[in-house]
């Protein structure tokens, strides 16, 4: 499978117009992407390959030698990412995601093609669902993220497992309970936030055990 697509972004209301009301000559961000895929199906499993490269021209980017913004800036990416679905026996299955990227802009005064230092290089997740019995399912997820150079000593890479348990009909035919842990290992877990004057860090919250109840009519 190959796809094409091209999209544009506007400037927002920060970055348009000046603290004295002028108006910027901004114009749209473009941003051009390609992919080709693979699929192979089987009964059990399925294996998807995927490559992919994005160009984004024309970036919105405040210089802050000059105090202004101008559409000096690109940006560009690629990488492959790897998918595999598979059913273990009657009650398990299995799905698996690995991606490697690189990713590069020029977001800066001398407008240099760097590495992005808030995107890391790999990332994967594991999930596996185990269907129990008649009425209940357990699930597992793992998320890893790899180092990220732009974080501090030891904010850079994390990994998360979330934990869950699904029962249906309990009590009654139309009523389902869930119970879960997301960040069973309470480990650290940043997130950065890219904006049109620098980054900023937020720190996810730490091991949250949760329950639902569904009624359905």
């Amino acid at each position: 499978k190959a796809q094409y697509a091209e999209g544009y972004r506007a400037p927002t209301f920060f970055e348009l117009y000046r603290g004295d009301g002028s108006i910027r000559d901004l114009g749209f961000e473009t941003n051009r992407t390609v992919e080709l895929s693979y699929i192979y199906r089987r009964p059990n499993h399925t294996l998807r390959t995927t490559w992919f490269r994005s160009r984004i021209t024309d970036m919105v980017f405040r210089d802050s030698v000059a105090g202004d913004f101008f559409n000096n800036s690109r940006a560009r990416s690629e990488g492959l990412e790897l998918e595999w679905s598979q059913q273990l026996g009657n009650a398990l299955s299995l799905d698996a995601v690995l991606s490697y990227i690189t990713a590069e802009d020029t977001r800066r005064s001398d407008l240099s093609l760097r590495s992005i230092g808030t995107t890391p290089n790999w990332l994967s997740n594991v999930a596996l669902t185990w269907k129990a019995g008649e009425r209940s399912t357990l699930g597992m997820s793992w998320n890893h993220v790899g180092e990220r150079p732009a974080s501090t000593i030891g904010d850079g890479a994390y990994d998360r497992l979330d934990l869950s348990a699904t029962i249906e009909r309990i009590m009654h035919p139309d009523l389902d309970l869930r119970l879960g842990v997301d960040n069973a290992l309470n480990a650290r877990t940043v997130q950065f936030n890219t904006n049109p004057v620098g980054v900023t860090t937020s720190l996810f919250q730490d091991r949250i055990w949760w329950a639902e109840l569904t009624w359905r009519y």
